[in-house]
């Protein structure tokens, strides 16, 4: 059957471990050879180490820097965002709001806010602080794709931030200057065994407490429902 020999090409070709690489020893053509062409995940250490950014992106240095900046915001009680919740794909509730208000809100924890707007925010809405990110990253990429890249994201939350699963039509380079980030990866040919549906949409709304609450659509939405 072709479900089995999904589950048979997919254990054949299962990563047991992300490797870590040092990016200092990696040229884009081996990155692409090794890695892209294969749709294999890499760790590349060391690539962000001389950004000024590392030494010096604390909350008060993004406060003082960003001040009553406008940003893009995504807001939910919970974390999830473009998620299925109760059978729905809940969007979050979007807000434009002083970057100050915004890292208050965040430090504070509740509401769960996320700056992940993918509008090449960094650029535009965070060109402040393009100083202090390096262009290495950006370098690498545009000779390995052989174009610039479409867009360079800034994107700010806690653990209670929650990408729910699903698909990037782009390669991505992603840079974490504090903190962590946990990924779950799913190769392409298990993209079939993940069952997408077709569930019906929604968004957050403030009620008349103030409380965010779900408003459903009239629309619908391909998703997977799958929660790793």
């Amino acid at each position: 059957m072709a479900a089995d020999a999904l589950f048979e090409l997919a254990e054949e070709a299962a990563v047991a471990s992300v490797p870590r690489v040092p990016f200092a020893t990696l040229t884009p053509l081996a990155f692409h050879r090794q890695f892209v062409a294969q749709s294999r995940p890499v760790i590349l250490t060391g690539a962000c180490e001389a950004w000024p950014a590392v030494a010096r992106w604390s909350g008060q240095y993004l406060r003082d820097r960003l001040g009553q900046t406008p940003v893009s915001v995504a807001t939910t009680p919970n974390g999830r965002a473009d998620a299925i919740t109760n059978g729905l794909f809940v969007k979050p509730y979007e807000q434009v709001l002083p970057f100050e208000k915004v890292l208050n809100t965040i430090e504070h924890g509740t509401p769960v806010m996320y700056i992940s707007h993918q509008n090449s925010s960094l650029t535009s809405e965070f060109h402040d602080l393009l100083e202090d990110v390096g262009t290495n990253l950006v370098d690498f990429g545009t000779e390995c794709f052989g174009a610039a890249p479409d867009a360079s994201n800034f994107w700010l939350g806690t653990s209670a931030s929650v990408s729910s699963m699903h698909k990037d039509h782009y390669e991505n380079l992603y840079a974490v200057v504090r903190g962590e980030k946990l990924f779950t990866l799913v190769p392409p040919w298990e993209g079939p065994l993940l069952r997408e549906e077709v569930v019906p949409e929604a968004h957050y709304a403030p009620g008349p407490d103030g409380a965010l609450t779900i408003v459903r659509e009239a629309t619908t939405v391909p998703w997977v429902a799958a929660d790793p």
